[in-house]
């Protein structure tokens, strides 16, 4: 961590097979799609109560809309960087162009979601999304300005935090609705 990107995992000097790091980042990319749209519409209709909201309010419809378009451009960026690695990158630096819009990417979404979390009822408690406003923004200012190894790893660590529980109570979620319309 205080010596070697994370992109190095997907270089030929650090590993014998990078190809799976570059792919799997690939893959993830491509996956994370229909959560992304999953979660544009969850956001925008929630309610604590069960029952949808029909009209929703503008503001929330418009920050779930950021959700969904900032985690877009994070996926591109994800994308890009297994695309172009270390070792398959181009004079016009990719994949350090796509280093910075896959963290970038993600920080905005952080902080889009964040606010979601934070101000509108949801799956989350309200404390993760103060986490998600503060940490990975502020993680991301100090790895584009430092642009440091440790900071980095820093970086991607701040976003697993919430990435991780994020993803296990949206499948928790979506299975309890394919339950009830299984049922019906």
């Amino acid at each position: 961590m205080f010596e070697n990107y994370i992109s190095d995992l997907g270089s030929y000097n650090y590993t014998s097979c990078p190809y799976i790091w570059d792919f799997g980042q690939m893959i993830c990319a491509c996956a994370m799609i229909p959560g992304a749209l999953y979660i544009r519409k969850l956001f925008a209709t929630y309610s604590k109560n069960g029952e949808g909201i029909k009209e929703s309010s503008r503001p929330r419809v418009i920050l779930s809309y950021l959700c969904f378009f900032s985690m877009l451009i994070a996926l591109v960026g994800l994308f890009g960087v297994g695309l172009f690695s270390e070792d398959r990158t181009t004079a016009l630096h990719l994949h350090l162009f796509f280093t910075y819009v896959t963290f970038g990417g993600f920080a905005i979404v952080s902080l889009f979601f964040g606010l979601a979390i934070t101000f509108y009822p949801t799956l989350f408690p309200r404390l993760f999304g103060l986490y998600m406003i503060i940490l990975p923004p502020i993680a991301c200012v100090i790895f584009f300005t430092t642009f440091i190894q440790f900071s980095e790893w820093m970086l991607m660590f701040s976003i697993m935090v919430w990435l991780v529980p994020f993803a296990i109570i949206l499948l928790r979620h979506l299975n309890k609705e394919i339950r009830l319309v299984v049922k019906s």
